[in-house]
C-alpha cells in the first residue's frame, strides 16, 4: 500500500486499537497528537469513529508516537482469490550483473550515509521513550537516545537548527527535563528543569514528592525585546494539582518561574501593551476550594516570581508574592448547574491574541466544563490586554443543549445575556497579587 493511499477505518476496530494502545502508554489524546505531531482533533475523531477513511502516513505518525506498528492497529488482510503466477524468474543473484550492482550499492550506501550524516538534518522519529535520528533517504540510524521516562514532545530549537529540544514526562527520576540536543550527534548540550526548591515551598514536601514533573509544552517569547526569543515552558505535576511556568534563555539558563495551584492546558506569547516585549497569555483552571473555576493569567518577565496562593488549607507551603501584571479567576456556575456538566470546574482554554483594524489587542478565551474545546457547552469570553471582561456569549450548540436537556429551574440560565453579565460579577481579577474587583469593561 502506498503511504499516500487512504485506509478504510470505518468498521471502528482501528479506533478501538488505537485507543486501547493510548491507555495503555498513560497518554491523554492531546499528548497523543502532540507526540505525533498532529492536531487534539484528528486523535479525537479517530478514537470516536468520526473518520470513515484516514491517510496512512497519519496512522503511521500514531503508531510510532505510541511505540507500535501498521501491524498492531490494522485487522489482518481478506482472504482473496490466488492470483495468476507471473513467469518464473531466476533469483536476483543469479542475474547478470548482480554482483556489480550490489557492490556499487554497498558502497554508495556507505558513502551516503556518512554523508548524510554529517552535512542533512536527521528525520527525529518518536518512539515512546526513545528518540531515534534516521538519515533522510536511507532509513539508517544516527543515532538513538533512551530515557527512562516517555518523551512529551521533540522540535527544533527557535534559535538554531543545530538544536533538536526534548521534554521528558514524569514517568521516572529523569523526567520533568528540556534537554537541548546536538541534532547530529544526539548529544546532550544543556538541560533544565523546574526550580523544585521553590515548587516545594509553594506546595509543600508531601504534594511535590508524590511524583515527577513532566515537561509539557512550550512556547518561543521574546519576553526582554533583545530579539532573541526565550522559551516558556508548561511543567506540570505528575498526580497533584501544582504547576510552573519556567522561562529560559537560549543557554538553558532559567530566567524566573511561575507557581500555579491547578492546570494550566494552554498558552500563547505576544506584545500585549506595544511596548516591544512578549508577554504569555495563559488558560486553565484553578483548583482552590474558596473559589474553584476557570482562570487566565498574563506574566512578563518582572513577573516570574511567586505565584497565585492557594487559598486553602490543602498545602503547608506559602507562596510568598504573586508578580503576575494580571490574573483572572473566572468562577464556577452555580453547584445546580455545575451538575448538568458531572464534572468539578469550568476550565478555560484555546486562549487568542488578536488585534483589530484600529491596532488594539484583544484577547479570547473559551471557558467550558473541560479542558480542550466542545462547542456544546462553551463559553466565549472577549477580554482586555489586563483581563477585563470585554464581552461573554455562549456557542449555538450550548444554547441549544441548554434548552433541550436542562430543567426549567436552571432555565434561561447562561442563554440570558442579563444572566452572563451578572456571572461576571463573582470573577476576581488581580493585578500584581493585589485583589482588584472591576472584572468588567463593559455591561
Amino acid at each position: 500500500m502506498p503511504r499516500s493511499a487512504n485506509v478504510d477505518v470505518s468498521d471502528g476496530r482501528v479506533a478501538q486499537r488505537l485507543t486501547q494502545l493510548r491507555l495503555r502508554e498513560g497518554l491523554t489524546k492531546a499528548e497523543l497528537a502532540a507526540s505525533a505531531g498532529l492536531t487534539y482533533r484528528t486523535v479525537h475523531d479517530l478514537e470516536s469513529g468520526r473518520r470513515p477513511r484516514v491517510q496512512e502516513k497519519t496512522l503511521i505518525l500514531l503508531v510510532e508516537a505510541l511505540g507500535a506498528s501498521l501491524q498492531d492497529v490494522l485487522p489482518p488482510p481478506t482472504d482473496t482469490e490466488d492470483a495468476p503466477s507471473a513467469p518464473a524468474r531466476a533469483p536476483w543473484y543469479r542475474r547478470r550483473h548482480a554482483p556489480l550492482a550490489v557492490g556499487a550499492l554497498l558502497v554508495a550506501v556507505f558513502v551516503g550515509f556518512e554523508t548524510t550524516k554529517s552535512h542533512l538534518v536527521p528525520n527525529y522519529m518518536p518512539r515512546g521513550r526513545e528518540i531515534r535520528a534516521e538519515v533522510p533517504f536511507l532509513g539508517l540510524a544516527a543515532w538513538t537516545r533512551e530515557y527512562d521516562s516517555r518523551v512529551s514532545f521533540y522540535r527544533l530549537s527557535p534559535w538554531t537548527d543545530d538544536l533538536l529540544l526534548v521534554g521528558l514526562g514524569s514517568d521516572a527520576a529523569d523526567g520533568g527535563r528540556l534537554l537541548a540536543l546536538d541534532r547530529r550527534s544526539g548529544e546532550i548540550q544543556w538541560e533544565v528543569g523546574p526550580d523544585v526548591s521553590q515548587l516545594r515551598a509553594a506546595f509543600g514536601d508531601s504534594i511535590v514528592d508524590d511524583a515527577y514533573f513532566n515537561v509539557a509544552g512550550m512556547t518561543p517569547a521574546d519576553m526582554d525585546g533583545d530579539g532573541t526569543p526565550e522559551l516558556a515552558l508548561r511543567i506540570n505535576h505528575g498526580k497533584w494539582f501544582p504547576m510552573a511556568i519556567t522561562v529560559v534563555d537560549r543557554e538553558g539558563t532559567r530566567l524566573g518561574q511561575y507557581e500555579h495551584p491547578g492546570h494550566v492546558r494552554d498558552f500563547v506569547a505576544g506584545d500585549l501593551d506595544d511596548d516591544g516585549r512578549d508577554e504569555l497569555f495563559l488558560t486553565g483552571t484553578v483548583n482552590c476550594d474558596a473559589h474553584e473555576g476557570a482562570t487566565a493569567i498574563v506574566l512578563d518577565l518582572e513577573g516570574l516570581s511567586g505565584g497565585a496562593p492557594p487559598h486553602d488549607e490543602r498545602t503547608p507551603g506559602t507562596i510568598p508574592t504573586d508578580d503576575a501584571p494580571t490574573r483572572l479567576i473566572l468562577c464556577n456556575y452555580p453547584p445546580a448547574m455545575m451538575n448538568q456538566f458531572e464534572t468539578m470546574r469550568l476550565a478555560a482554554h484555546s486562549p487568542k491574541i488578536v488585534r483589530g483594524d484600529d491596532g488594539r489587542v484583544a484577547l479570547t478565551l473559551s471557558v467550558g466544563p473541560r479542558p480542550h474545546p466542545d462547542s456544546s457547552s462553551d463559553a466565549f469570553f472577549r477580554l482586555t490586554p489586563d483581563l477585563r471582561v470585554a464581552s461573554v456569549g455562549i456557542t449555538d450548540a450550548f444554547h441549544l443543549t441548554i434548552l433541550a436537556s436542562w430543567p426549567d429551574s436552571l432555565q434561561p440560565g447562561p442563554t440570558d445575556p442579563a444572566w452572563l453579565r451578572e456571572w461576571t460579577r463573582s470573577f476576581i481579577r488581580y493585578e500584581r497579587g493585589r485583589r482588584v474587583d472591576d472584572v468588567a469593561e463593559s455591561r
